[in-house]
């Protein structure tokens, strides 16, 4: 079974710009700067608050972007999960493997509909204790956009093999995460939002614009694209 939604994966070709935005100006912290074991890739894990961003550089600017959801295994189950779901038809872009950093091991399936999922098994957890900052107070919840055709098997992967809880047709939970489910529509990718809880919205885009972006604000919502495309959501609890 599944222990917690891990983390988003992000790739970018410029990882100090991410840090910029989720370390230096939102208060994320860093648990993990590391080439892979072949030295080809690099990653870098910015905890932010409830949950972990993974700034993965790429040198494709066309595959900039949202790049995964990773759920982290509570056992060694990682085989048996593959052999399921590759049973039921679901296609693997990667079987399970070591893991890049050699941090256990990984594998990653399609819903169907372009939604990547990366399943982990981690030798050592290395997320900490939840935090809040200035910027923020948590990741809320993530936003997958899928087509209505798919959209009833996508809630039963989230249900049956993730242990999401369903609280309603597009709303699904286990423990403090959350994944909201909307149509696809022209212009909204598999992966469309992430949104952030905060306390002041006039403080965060004063913060924000202090460091060189430019959030748009409604009322007590702030929308940010991010230095890979990523759009951040921050509405004012």
């Amino acid at each position: 079974m599944i222990k917690e939604l891990n983390h988003v994966g992000l790739r970018m070709l410029d990882l100090d710009k991410g840090l910029h935005l989720y370390r230096d100006t939102l208060g994320g912290q860093v648990i993990l700067n590391a080439l892979s074991l072949d030295g080809k890739g690099h990653i870098i894990y910015v905890q932010m608050g409830n949950t972990v961003i993974e700034l993965i550089l790429t040198r494709d600017a066309d595959a900039q972007g949202y790049a995964h959801l990773a759920f982290l295994l509570k056992g060694k189950d990682l085989d048996a999960m593959y052999e399921k779901l590759l049973g039921q038809g679901y296609a693997f872009s990667m079987a399970p493997k070591l893991a890049g950093t050699g941090n256990g091991r990984l594998a990653f399936f399609d819903n169907g509909a372009g939604l990547t999922l990366e399943l982990v098994e981690r030798t050592e957890d290395i997320r900490r204790t939840p935090f809040a900052t200035e910027a923020f107070q948590k990741l809320d919840h993530i936003t997958v956009c899928v087509p209505a055709d798919r959209q009833a098997d996508t809630a039963r992967i989230f249900v049956q093999e993730l242990g999401f809880v369903r609280e309603n047709d597009r709303r699904f939970r286990l423990g403090d995460d959350v994944i909201e489910m909307e149509d696809m529509v022209p212009g909204r990718g598999t992966l469309d939002n992430l949104v952030f809880h905060i306390k002041d919205a006039a403080a965060t885009e004063a913060l924000l614009r202090q460091n060189g972006y430019a959030p748009e604000r409604q009322g007590n919502e702030l929308a940010l694209t991010g230095p890979a495309g990523e759009k951040l959501v921050f509405v004012q609890e």
